[in-house]
């Protein structure tokens, strides 16, 4: 019994000993640090109607809201719209939901109202949203085209009273207009200022046909020119007034082809002739119409109306080039 005691008793004391001598084997544990706290500027955006944050002390509520006067068309409200937040606090601004998120328009103004909330207040602000691509109340315009061909009249007159006794048919054509509407732009600090669109197509044509009977001229017994005129014009606005107002003009331009054959009877000792009309010219110009609608200012530059060509004589051995003036122009 006493040699059982006295062997428990080793057999302690050698296990004590061991975890001595090894207890500096052992690594010292690694202190965990406390979790850390979630910077100011990442607080997360609840939406609660809390009165503060655990990180941020007190919390911003929506204090003003408002949007610009005047937007054009269409618009996002989140870019346009302008927010205070009170106390002032170096919170992130919480989330603000508008209603409607969106302004748009097709035609005219139309004054929109919105609502802004952050779950806590709720303000209100308006606008008044244009659109200045879509007139109101159109108005037809009528083209003076009287300064435009009227001077082609006048070549036709030339034509047919310079020596011979021709004859000449002018005809004038033209469609269409243009329209003026009004409509609405924003304008800064005017907020919202009544313009005008302007927007349409003219079209004007000039034809002529005259018939000339030509003599005189080297080579030939008779010459029966048959000459034919034609100008177009077109008008095609589509702009509108600045918020700085102004006139409504547009450059008026166009250009005059006169051309044609040569019906002949040769001389004697004439074997060919190769003979046309050449000439033409070109007006340049501008009409106004807005606020009033103005004459079309501008001239005609005609250039020389000429016969031209060859004749071949004395069984081919001799060639005449020929150069006839019918008019000098203007």
């Amino acid at each position: 019994m006493r040699k059982c005691s006295y062997l428990i008793l080793s057999l302690l004391i050698t296990a004590i000993t061991y975890g001595q001598l090894n207890y500096s084997n052992i690594s010292t544990p690694i202190a965990i640090p406390p979790p850390m706290p979630i910077p100011k500027d990442t607080v997360p955006v609840t939406g609660d109607t809390t009165d503060h944050d655990d990180n941020c002390l007190p919390k911003k509520k929506l204090s003003a809201f408002s949007l610009p006067c005047c937007i054009d068309y269409e618009a996002m409200v989140s870019v346009i719209a302008k927010t205070e937040f009170a106390p002032q606090s170096d919170c992130r601004d919480p989330r603000i939901i508008y209603t409607p998120s969106w302004l748009a328009l097709s035609g005219g103004q139309s004054v929109k109202t919105v609502t802004a909330s952050d779950g806590q207040n709720t303000l209100t602000a308006t606008t008044i949203v244009v659109d200045p691509n879509v007139g109101l109340e159109g108005t037809a315009v009528q083209v003076p085209i009287e300064n435009w061909s009227k001077k082609l009249e006048k070549i036709m007159e030339l034509l047919k009273n310079n020596q011979f006794p021709g004859t000449c048919d002018p005809q004038l054509e033209f469609s269409g207009g243009i329209n003026i509407k009004k409509s609405f732009l924003c304008c800064g600090n005017s907020c919202v200022k009544e313009s005008f669109k302007f927007s349409g197509n003219f079209a004007a044509s000039f034809g002529a046909s005259c018939h000339l009977p030509v003599y005189g001229i080297p080579w030939f017994a008779a010459l029966d020119a048959v000459i034919s005129a034609n100008a177009t014009a077109n008008i095609s606005p589509n702009f509108s007034l600045p918020c700085q107002g102004g006139k409504g003009c547009v450059d008026f331009g166009s250009n005059l082809n006169i051309g044609g054959g040569a019906g002949f009877t040769l001389a004697a000792g004439a074997l060919r002739a190769s003979i046309q009309v050449i000439g033409g010219g070109g007006f340049n110009g501008n009409w106004c119409f807005y606020p009033e609608v103005e004459n079309i200012k501008g001239d005609w530059q005609i250039n020389p109306l000429k016969l031209v060509g060859t004749v071949t004589t004395a069984w081919g051995m001799s060639t005449h080039n020929i150069e006839y003036v019918i008019f000098n122009g203007f």
